[in-house]
C-alpha cells in the first residue's frame, strides 16, 4: 500500500508510527486459514472518520463543479478546495495522491489539451460518467 504511492522504499511500520501515533498494534495476528502470523495494526476511529470525511469531501467537488461532456473538471479546483493542512495530516505529500489513494481506478486523470484552453490535469470521476 504504502511503496506503491511512493518513488522511494519505505519502512512501513516507521511510515505507521509517524502517520498513525495512537495505532494499536496486534504482534501476532493470524488470519483465518492460513498459517501466516504477522504485526497487525488497528488505526484509530478518528483517524477512520477523518479519512471518510476527506472522501465526502472529494465526492463533493465532483458533485459541485461543472464538467465537460465527458465529465472531465480541472483538477486544481481540488487544492482550491482542500488545504495541504488536511491531507498533510493524514500523511500524503498532495492532493494527488489522497486522490489516488482513496479512490484508486475509480478517478481518472489525463493531461489537459491547453490547445483547447484546458487545464493542464484533468480529472474524472468515473462513477459519474454517464449519469
Amino acid at each position: 500500500m504504502v511503496a506503491e504511492r511512493s518513488e522511494k522504499t519505505i519502512d512501513v511500520e516507521e511510515f505507521i508510527k509517524a502517520n498513525y501515533p495512537d495505532a494499536k498494534y496486534e504482534p501476532n495476528y493470524k488470519p483465518q486459514d492460513t498459517d501466516d502470523v504477522f504485526l497487525a495494526f488497528r488505526i484509530t476511529p478518528n483517524k477512520l472518520k477523518y479519512i471518510s470525511a476527506m472522501k465526502k469531501k472529494i465526492e463533493g467537488v465532483f458533485k459541485t463543479t461543472v464538467c465537460d461532456t465527458d465529465g472531465w473538471v480541472p483538477f486544481a479546483i481540488f487544492g482550491q478546495k482542500i488545504t495541504r493542512s488536511e491531507y498533510e495530516a493524514m500523511g500524503f505529500l498532495n492532493i494527488r495522491e489522497v486522490v489516488r489513494c482513496l479512490f484508486g481506478k475509480r478517478i481518472e486523470f489525463r493531461q489537459g489539451d491547453i490547445s483547447k484552453h484546458e487545464a493542464p490535469v484533468q480529472v474524472r470521476d468515473l462513477k459519474m460518467v454517464g449519469r
